[in-house]
């Protein structure tokens, strides 16, 4: 079983895979350049994050920034993200 997914948020939009392979060949990228970068990373406008799975969870979230933002303790990395490439102006 898959111990972690890769999470893609373009701005507007999170997505979550089982692999990196399957975001490859689904979006046509090369695999054998972004397996190569170290996560979190952003290629062609698109952030990726490696989150780990869990199966059961019983953590309650006030704020749903902070589900795609777990395991990145003390970062804004989503809000510095969204403001480089998505600001208006």
């Amino acid at each position: 079983m898959n111990k972690n997914i890769i999470t893609l948020f373009d701005g507007k939009n999170i997505e979550t895979w089982g692999s990196l392979k399957e975001v490859c060949n689904v979006y046509n990228l090369s695999h054998g350049y972004l397996m190569r970068l170290k996560f979190p990373f952003v290629y062609k406008g698109v952030l990726f994050m490696k989150n780990e799975f869990k199966k059961t969870n019983n953590i309650e979230f006030n704020n749903p920034k902070e589900i795609f933002l777990k395991g990145y303790k003390g970062t804004n990395m989503l809000e510095d993200y969204t403001k480089k490439y998505y600001s208006e102006g």
